[in-house]
C-alpha cells in the first residue's frame, strides 16, 4: 500500500499497456507506461459533538486517520514554463518531506502543475489537495464558459487520476464566500 510521508512507504508499480485496434489491417498500436500505487483516501466529516455546530475534517488513508501537515503550493516560478525544472521541483518537494509535511495544496489561482510535479509527490508520499483553477473571483455562468470548464475539469482529472498523491479535488477557492458575502 502507498502511504503518506511519515506513515509508511510509497511503493510504485510500473504499469505498461499496449492498445491495438480491432482491425488488424489498421496496424495501429499505441502504448502507455506509468506508475500506479494502491491506496484508499477518505475525507471524514462527522458531527463533532451533539449540539455543537460543525463537522470534523480529516483524511483516512488506507483506513488510518492521518494528521495532515503541509503548506500551500504557489507556482514554483512566476513564468510557469520555468517552474518545471526537475532539480527545483525535487529540491522543494524533498524539503517539504524533510520538514515532515505530508500534504501540499496546489492553489487554485496558479496553474495545474506538470506531470513531473505529481510523479515526485507520488515518490515522496506528499498528498496533494488539488484546487481547480478558479480562485477568488466571480466567474461567468454562460453556457459557453461552463462548457469550457467541464472540458478543463475532465481533462485534468483524467490526466492526474492515476497519481496516488491526489487526496482531494477542490472546486473553488473562497468563491463560496464571495457568493454568500458582499464581494
Amino acid at each position: 500500500m502507498w502511504w503518506p510521508n511519515g506513515y509508511g512507504d510509497q511503493p510504485l508499480y510500473n504499469l505498461y499497456c499496449i492498445f491495438e485496434t480491432q482491425n488488424p489491417a489498421d496496424n495501429e498500436l499505441s502504448s502507455k507506461n506509468t506508475n500506479v500505487a494502491m491506496r484508499s483516501v477518505e475525507l471524514v466529516q462527522e458531527e463533532i459533538k451533539e449540539g455543537v455546530e460543525g463537522l470534523s475534517f480529516y483524511f483516512k488513508v488506507n483506513d488510518v486517520p492521518i494528521f495532515a501537515k503541509g503548506a500551500n503550493w504557489i507556482p514554483g516560478h512566476v513564468l510557469p514554463e520555468l517552474g518545471y525544472d526537475e532539480r527545483m521541483l525535487r529540491r522543494t518537494l524533498q524539503s517539504a518531506k524533510d520538514a515532515h509535511m505530508n500534504m501540499l495544496r496546489v492553489w487554485g489561482g496558479g496553474v495545474y502543475e506538470s506531470d513531473l510535479f505529481y510523479n515526485i509527490a507520488d515518490e515522496l508520499g506528499i498528498m496533494i489537495w488539488q484546487d481547480m483553477m478558479f480562485a477568488v473571483a466571480l466567474y461567468p455562468t454562460t453556457e459557453e464558459f461552463l462548457s469550457s470548464v467541464a472540458i478543463e475539469i475532465e481533462q485534468q482529472m483524467r490526466r492526474l487520476a492515476s497519481h496516488p498523491c491526489i487526496a482531494i479535488w477542490a472546486g473553488n477557492n473562497e468563491n463560496e464566500a464571495a457568493l454568500t458575502g458582499d464581494w
